[in-house]
């Protein structure tokens, strides 16, 4: 589209006898005419509004003089007033939004006043003060953009101020909110942004709404444990604290605590060789293995454990085996069926006399591998025609299979179990009640759920990695198993919260699962990273990082200066048509004739769709201050400093 003038103007507008020839994008005509304002050009408005308002003023001492024409003079003056008031108008409003735009401006909020602002009801999580970005913003934008390349400089220094032009385009500023519902959230932000500030306030109103709430800290920030524990204090809610790095005081979490069947816990530690190994033949035989030890320690009413697990996987197989077939022969047989055992070990020792020639008295010990081998034999023959067990069938298999094939088949296996219970690990993933040496609070993550209590956990990756990712991990699995559960079986479903700072420390399988089909157990998750390619680096493909992406309802992105976040926070924005204005002049003369030549001035008006923000406004964002894209509203918003009242 294009339209000619007849002269220039810094505040330009779209006349009626402009020409739309147009057809590329569905905007119509009252889209084109709007006005907009220039707010780093000079302020040409000065020079008229002084001149009028002076006119007048000096009407307005001619009238004290004595013989003048007050009546005249007054109706002058007045006149004079009247024209510079538009003048003053524009002029004193770009001298309050260029000084806006200017203004980078943290503001604080006492616990006592933060009331305010959280919503009444309880309906929506207040997310800081901010204003929409439509059209009006964007095509701002673009002006100021033009005006001065250094006004989008990538402020990759954490220290560096940013641009605060960006906040500052709105007039008006308001509460923005997010919706308390099952929705995911993404928070984006390079490292000292401020993600820890955008946890604090959303923590706080999780705990003040009374819903459970779970911080995972793969690093075991300080700042995010103080975050919790002071929002935990402000509401007289105790904060149950698992910290790698203070064992001594912390709470004792187990993560196999909670399951309807054997095979919930197998899956949920065979769930930590997905990136050990890519065969899924050891994963499949793995879970094979626990499930048949969970079953037969569930059988000897043992609780299983990790440490419990471990324990029989190191060479306890055989003597489980025996106290498995005990313990059902006890409870499906009449009392006294353990005397027919006799002659099943007479047998087993006859066998071991005849083979290594050994005396009578050593014949009468079993080892606990003859033991189990009598006991499978009296199983066999005697109750498992009548009243057999799946389980004990599954078990038997296990120890029957090569020891020197389970063991291979386990080397992936062994090293995640000794990760989590070697040293203080032992008992904080291990619980047991009755060890009175032991006076360390006991949860598990369904408890917390249940009684709406406030579990930090960090994970103090930063001086362990390996035995961080894989506490992580099975703490995922096990949330998991509560979401089931949950859906299946509770009659309320009040929200949970949960906030991983660093997620793709954390990322797995389950945690898909979490983000994938949460919102059947209430569950809201809000993970916070520092690039988008650190989801794909963690999980190995692209479409696995689409799957956590797909799952994702609101993005709130802080200072990014990778180009590939940019990038993908401004492609999922809804265009907007932008205005750009190109000047053209020429001059041409002819060959035969240097003396006379032609000129020509012109003027031509563009407007193309395009994104709302320029990726690289991303870049130079000031501390604090986020763009957020909820649901499909674009939002520009500063987050407030939640602080401690004053004593």
């Amino acid at each position: 589209m294009e339209c000619d003038r007849a002269e220039q103007r810094t505040q330009y507008r779209v006349f009626n006898h402009c020409k739309i020839r147009s057809t590329e994008f569905p905007m119509n005509e009252s889209t084109i005419k709007q006005r907009y304002l220039h707010p780093f050009r000079h302020h040409y408005e000065r020079w008229p509004a002084l001149a009028w308002f002076g006119a007048g003023m000096l009407m307005v001492a001619q009238m004290l003089t004595a013989d003048a024409p007050r009546l005249v003079l007054g109706v002058c003056a007045l006149v004079c007033f009247a024209i510079s008031v538009p003048w003053m108008k524009r002029w004193f409003r770009l001298m309050e939004t260029l000084e806006r735009m200017q203004e980078c401006k943290v503001q604080a909020i006492p616990y006592s006043h933060f009331d305010r602002d959280v919503h009444a009801d309880n309906s929506k999580i207040f997310a800081g003060w901010g204003f929409d970005w439509n059209q009006h913003e964007a095509q701002m934008a673009h002006e100021v953009i033009l005006a001065d390349p250094k006004n989008i400089q990538q402020a990759y220094d954490v220290e560096s101020p940013g641009q605060s032009w960006i906040h500052g385009i709105s007039v008006d500023e308001a509460a923005i909110y997010l919706p308390v519902a099952d929705e995911h959230t993404l928070i984006v932000a390079m490292t000292r942004w401020g993600k820890t500030v955008l946890f604090r306030l959303l923590i706080a109103q999780a705990v003040r709404r009374g819903e459970a709430v779970i911080v995972l800290d793969p690093k075991g920030d300080k700042g995010m444990r103080a975050a919790t524990m002071q929002a935990c204090h402000e509401v007289g809610k105790d904060l149950l604290e698992f910290n790698m790095a203070s064992p001594a005081t912390s709470v004792r979490l187990d993560p196999m605590r909670t399951f309807d069947d054997a095979s919930e816990l197998a899956s949920r530690v065979a769930a930590l060789l997905g990136r050990s190994t890519k065969d899924k033949a050891f994963t499949d035989f793995s879970f094979m293995v626990l499930n048949n030890v969970c079953n037969g320690l569930l059988l000897c009413q043992r609780r299983p454990t990790l440490v419990s697990i471990k324990r029989v996987l190191d060479g306890g197989l055989e003597q489980l085996l025996s106290q498995a077939i005990i313990a059902y022969c006890n409870r499906e047989l009449a009392p006294g069926w353990d005397a027919s055992l006799d002659g099943y070990r007479r047998s087993i020792q006859a066998r071991r006399k005849k083979s290594s020639g050994s005396s009578e008295n050593e014949a009468l010990m079993l080892t606990p591998d003859e033991e189990a081998k009598a006991l499978t034999n009296f199983y066999r023959e005697k109750v498992s025609h009548v009243r057999g067990s799946s389980e004990l069938d599954g078990l038997i298999a296990t120890v029957e299979h090569d020891s020197e094939h389970r063991s291979k088949m386990l080397t992936s296996l062994m090293p995640v179990l000794t990760k989590l219970t070697s040293g203080p690990l032992a008992r904080l993933l291990s619980t047991d009640e009755t060890d009175p040496g032991d006076t360390r609070k006991i949860t598990d993550i369904a408890r917390v759920i249940e009684q709406q209590q406030v579990l930090y956990v960090g994970l103090n990756a930063l001086a362990n990695e390996d035995v961080a990712n894989a506490i992580g991990e099975i703490l995922m699995a096990d949330l998991a198993a509560v979401c089931g559960s949950r859906y299946n079986y509770a009659t309320t479903r009040k929200v949970v919260s949960i906030y991983i700072d660093e997620a793709p420390e954390l990322l797995n399988a389950e945690l898909i699962k979490l983000l994938n089909k949460g919102g059947g157990g209430a569950f809201r998750l809000t993970l916070a990273c520092q690039v988008i390619k650190d989801i794909e680096a963690r999980l190995g493909s692209s479409a696995m990082a689409e799957k956590v992406i797909g799952n994702i309802a609101n993005f709130i992105f802080g200072r990014v200066t990778a180009e590939e976040s940019q990038s993908f926070f401004t492609e999922r924005l809804l265009k907007v048509p932008i205005r750009s204005l190109e000047h053209s002049r020429t001059v041409s003369t002819q060959t035969m004739e240097p003396m006379e030549f032609t000129s020509s001035q012109g003027e031509r008006l563009s407007v193309s769709m395009e994104p709302p923000i320029d990726p690289a406004m991303l870049g130079c964002l000031p501390k604090l201050q986020y763009f957020g894209l909820i649901g499909s509203r674009l939002v520009k918003v500063r987050i407030p400093v939640l602080v401690a009242d004053e004593t």
